[in-house]
């Protein structure tokens, strides 16, 4: 069984299809204690925006983000994935707006 947490913006449009995706972790993990914030970062917890610039619907104010005792230490690409860490990548193909080449890094 898989736990989640939907990954949204609600300015794109209908169809970019971003309500239907979601960041999933297997239920034999610890919960990360992962939030979603489309409106800036969560106070009181470790955020990492989450950005494509070439995305014009207001990504720009988009956070993951963990508790602030996470041993976690991520890190946003809109380039490809960062060298010498463990990445993810983020995609959606129905968005034109070069997501093919995001990754979420730790």
């Amino acid at each position: 069984m898989e736990r989640q947490l939907q990954i949204l913006e609600p300015a794109e449009p209908d169809s970019h299809t971003w309500k239907d995706n979601f960041f999933c972790w297997t239920s034999n993990k610890a919960d990360p204690g992962l939030k979603w914030s489309f409106a800036g970062p969560i106070g009181g917890m470790k955020c990492t925006q989450i950005l494509e610039t070439a995305d014009p619907h207001t990504w720009s104010d988009n956070y993951l983000c963990l508790p602030n005792d996470t041993p976690y230490h991520l890190q946003w690409s809109m380039a490809g994935p960062v060298g010498g860490k463990q990445c993810i990548k983020w995609e959606e193909g129905a968005d034109p707006h070069t997501w093919m080449d995001n990754f979420l890094c730790a």
